[in-house]
């Protein structure tokens, strides 16, 4: 004839302070996952946010540079009716050129 204890279920068998922290355990693991989900969410967003700023940057660099090219037209134009001498331009490009590209080292 079974006995008293063999009859009692697993947390029948378990004592009150492992039935607590059974609990703790089971409320805990959904918590962790939410937060691996946030900080990775986070994550994600910095580095979009870290890439329309490299995004921005570069455009407003090209900007300028587009800018620059728009201006070289008009000035090639009047060259070569003759407004602009020939000396005039080539210094103005260099000092332009010099202050949009400072990486650039004759």
């Amino acid at each position: 004839m079974p006995t008293a204890t063999e009859n009692k279920s697993f947390l029948g068998r378990l004592l009150l302070w492992q039935k607590l922290a059974l609990l703790v355990a089971a409320t805990a693991v959904p918590a962790v996952v939410l937060g691996c989900f946030y900080f990775q969410q986070t994550v994600a967003g910095i580095r979009q946010a870290r890439g329309e700023i490299d995004g921005t940057r570069y455009i407003k660099a090209l900007g300028s540079v587009a800018a620059e090219l728009l201006t070289h037209r008009g000035r090639e134009y009047a060259f070569h009716d003759g407004m602009l001498g020939k000396a005039e331009v080539k210094v103005d490009h260099e000092i332009l050129l010099r202050a949009l590209l400072p990486g650039k080292d004759d």
